[in-house]
């Protein structure tokens, strides 16, 4: 706990004494507040690019397939398991579930490793095809191996996040609804905040609540990401307004 606040002190230390150094060659304070989120955003694009062990972390990042996929290009020759372990779960966020079997058809999972990361891409990936299958039976089984061996926790992901999806399988709506409110503040990552948001939507328009349905969509609507979840919140959105 105390390596965690001495590190957010040194974190606002070092934007403060940034800020006083840039005020010395700037005047106006919002270019200033410009450069220094400017600055910000690259250090975490550095972070995620060069320094996380996690390439998942590349789509949370922009939340965009198309930006994605053209990074992770790097792999192609150098990991091809990797590549379309990665390619697969770019393309399992944007909906494309057939290419995504494709892709997901050709990766050795001998030549991945027992990487947490790897472990958990691709219980993410099992977990999206029984969900889009409607196998909940399945999904469960994933699921309850994934929490025994800590496949979330080792990423820093809640357990329940993908209960929502079991609730949903279950036509559990109001369940759903209540999950999906206690996951999405601790979510985290923004890929699976969209996903539930979604989701809750979802959840809404089953129990007739249009209102909220229409509010929730319109919310994941404005963010614009390149994702699956935009676009049926886009589609949710036009059908109960």
């Amino acid at each position: 706990m105390f390596k965690m606040y001495a590190k957010v002190l040194i974190q606002v230390g070092l934007a403060v004494a940034l800020y006083y150094a840039l005020s010395s060659f700037i005047e106006s304070d919002v270019t200033i507040v410009i450069v220094l989120v400017s600055i910000i955003f690259l250090i975490i694009i550095y972070g995620i690019m060069f320094l996380s062990k996690n390439p998942a972390d590349l789509l949370e990042l922009v939340c965009d397939y198309d930006k994605y996929d053209s990074k992770i290009e790097k792999h192609k020759d150098k990991n091809p398991s990797m590549y379309h372990l990665l390619k697969a779960y770019g393309l399992v966020h944007l909906g494309e579930f057939d290419q995504a079997k494709t892709e997901y058809a050709l990766v050795s999972v001998s030549e991945l490793g027992e990487d947490k990361y790897n472990l958990f891409i691709k219980t993410v990936i099992d977990l999206k095809f029984a969900f889009e299958e409607g196998k909940l039976d399945l999904f469960k089984g994933i699921h309850l191996k994934a929490i025994e061996e800590k496949v979330f926790e080792n990423v820093e992901l809640k357990n329940e996040i993908f209960k929502v999806h079991q609730h949903i399988l279950e036509k559990n709506y109001k369940k759903a609804e209540e999950t999906a409110k206690e996951v999405i503040p601790e979510a985290k990552k923004r890929l699976y905040v969209i996903e539930l948001e979604y989701l809750l939507a979802l959840s809404y328009y089953e129990q007739n609540k249009l209102d909220d349905c229409s509010a929730v969509c319109e919310f994941v609507v404005s963010k614009e990401f390149k994702l699956a979840y935009t676009d049926k919140c886009r589609v949710r959105f036009e059908k109960v307004n």
